[in-house]
């Protein structure tokens, strides 16, 4: 099924659409493609998922070579409820959709005119937009746009039982291409392409709310060094993936705490970007599948022995230690310590 191949193209990401964290060593290029096993209404040529960009369309033959990846379980089955009020609930995502293109309306959308505006244009009006007594109306992701494609119908390609009079042409979703931000993904409902054009052109639009559907990404913890300590994340919400591994939405951020065991010491993190002024913390944006890695080192001591008065300032990555009297302090191995002799006034 076209919808089951687009749903694992990765549209963040380009040459190749996919994350190759889970489908390594996937082929690109701008003339690779993934076969699906639906044919076109009314068209000898199959469609196909275009590798480089993500895209749906039905551009080859069936005697072209193209590249396969199976799939087995059930098919998602697109289901509807018309509210009576403008609006049409999809069961099978939970997404609410406003009944009529935007510029139409009416319980069969044949009044007024279906408008077409820019990309930039259609952002600002969507939050604008009220609806059936809601006011938190969007528009749709080329992933949530595609979902209404009526793969058995044409012209247009869409169940026109509860989306009337919808234009057979160009809608807008709010997906930027990944490889050119000047670009947004849409779909032409004349056939259910998913094809991408410049944000300056016109094309029509059909609002949406509710929960956004995010991917989700592995987050592995380790650690290394010579000593031994301990990293937790600050959420509770992750899924467990296996051991150190949790799994969170897309866009999550979340800060991780390495905790040294005893005669260990923290060193440094790797894979993620540590907060200012707590060296032992850090965090990392969910986007992708993600490896974190704390470095421990078992602890060196350093003494600092004072004779009279005055203060002595050991500082290492920027933090100082000051001591007024002998002290002894502990440090990661190899561990280059600044000391700073200071007299006491006078």
């Amino acid at each position: 099924m076209s919808k089951q191949l687009h749903s694992f193209a990765d549209l963040v990401r380009n040459n190749p659409a996919i994350d190759i964290d889970y489908f390594p060593n996937t082929l690109g290029g701008v003339s690779t493609f993934f076969w699906s096993g639906s044919p076109r209404v009314s068209h000898a040529n199959p469609w196909e998922l275009a590798s480089y960009s993500g895209e749906t369309n039905t551009l080859h033959n069936t005697t072209e070579a193209g590249s396969v990846r199976l799939v087995r379980g059930g098919q998602s089955i697109d289901t509807f409820v018309d509210n009576g009020d403008g609006t049409v609930t999809q069961s099978n995502t939970g997404l609410m959709w406003a009944k009529c293109a935007k510029g139409l309306t009416g319980t069969d959308c044949g009044t007024g005119t279906a408008i077409t505006e820019d990309w930039a244009t259609v952002l600002t009006v969507a939050s604008d937009t009220t609806l059936a007594g809601y006011d938190d109306w969007r528009l749709p992701n080329a992933k949530e746009l595609q979902s209404l494609v009526d793969y058995g119908q044409t012209s247009p390609s869409i169940n026109f039982s509860y989306f009337p009079n919808t234009p057979s042409n160009h809608f807008w979703s709010s997906s930027t291409l990944a490889q050119n931000a000047s670009f947004a993904l849409g779909l032409y409902f004349g056939y259910g392409a998913n094809l991408n054009s410049g944000k300056n052109s016109l094309y029509h639009v059909r609002f949406v709310r509710g929960g956004q559907r995010f991917f989700a990404f592995g987050l592995t913890t380790a650690t290394t060094g010579t000593g031994s300590g301990t990293v937790a994340t600050d959420l509770t919400s992750g899924t467990n993936c296996g051991a150190n591994c949790q799994v969170f939405n897309e866009r999550t951020i979340v800060v991780l705490n390495a905790t040294p065991n005893a005669g260990s010491t923290f060193v440094s993190w790797n894979g993620c970007t540590p907060l200012v002024g707590h060296p032992d913390q850090c965090y990392v944006t969910i986007d992708a599948a993600k490896t974190v890695t704390a470095t421990f080192d078992l602890e060196k001591t350093l003494t600092v022995n004072i004779a009279g008065t005055g203060t002595v300032t050991a500082t290492y990555t920027g933090v100082g230690t000051d001591c007024t009297s002998n002290c002894v302090l502990t440090y990661p191995n190899n561990a280059a310590v600044a000391l700073n002799a200071t007299p006491p006034a006078g």
